[in-house]
């Protein structure tokens, strides 16, 4: 995708979908004239222009989730798997905001189909309504939550198979297929030693952060500190 946007960029303007850590880097590093938004969103749209610019020409929409909780909690994982299977492309996806309700970051021209289309996620009944940036302001959109894991060793496909509760060897192929970024590019090795600070985004299970190693076990395996997506 980013290499389309980049070779067909044009100098009046150019707005993408939503970009990873990765390809804003690419922005960043090829453009001169570029504004991201919403600034403070993981996945962000850009917009490549001299123009003067407004937060409306980025074209982006919010939509609310409400479910009902008895019937189970819906986390990150869930929202996006979901979405992706009404046939939609991630790029056309930002951030999900886990809180009471779950908001989501949509470009423009897919808010009335995912309104109309999502109607379950999981095995839980939803409602989807448009939403605003007025009514997320106050919302704390933290979608980490501190938890630990206990691990053999800091390599990658360690960390993603105990995230994932996949065997070592799947998590290898996970890793090799390039299903795993790590810092925003994506990490083809299995054997990549994890380090402290580290944001690893797995597809389809979220993000870790590595966040400190609290101790040794007797057995020599080790327990970390981690915030992971809701």
């Amino acid at each position: 995708m980013i290499e389309n946007i980049i070779k067909n960029i044009s100098s009046y303007f150019t707005l993408t979908k939503f970009l990873t850590l990765e390809e804003q880097k690419i922005i960043e590093q090829k453009c001169r004239y570029y504004v991201f938004y919403p600034l403070e969103s993981e996945r962000k749209r850009a917009i490549v222009s001299q123009n003067e610019i407004t937060n409306k020409d980025f074209q982006i929409e919010i939509l609310k989730i409400t479910y009902n909780k008895k019937f189970g909690n819906i986390a990150h994982k869930d929202v996006l798997g979901a979405i992706l299977g009404l046939g939609i492309k991630r790029e056309c996806i930002g951030d999900i905001i886990i809180s009471d309700d779950i908001y989501v970051y949509v470009i423009k021209e897919m808010s009335s189909f995912i309104v109309n289309n999502l109607i379950t996620v999981g095995k839980v009944n939803v409602n989807v309504q448009l939403s605003s940036f007025d009514e997320i302001k106050d919302i704390n959109i933290d979608n980490y939550v501190e938890d630990e894991m206990l691990i053999s060793s800091y390599r990658l496909d360690t960390i993603v198979s105990e995230r994932t509760n996949l065997s070592r060897e799947k998590a290898k192929q996970y890793v090799i297929l390039k299903n795993v970024k790590v810092n925003g590019n994506i990490n083809i090795n299995p054997d990549y030693i994890v380090k402290i600070n580290d944001l690893i985004s797995i597809h389809r299970y979220g993000r870790i952060i590595i966040n400190e190693e609290i101790r040794k076990t007797k057995k020599d395996k080790i327990i970390i500190k981690v915030l992971r997506t809701r």
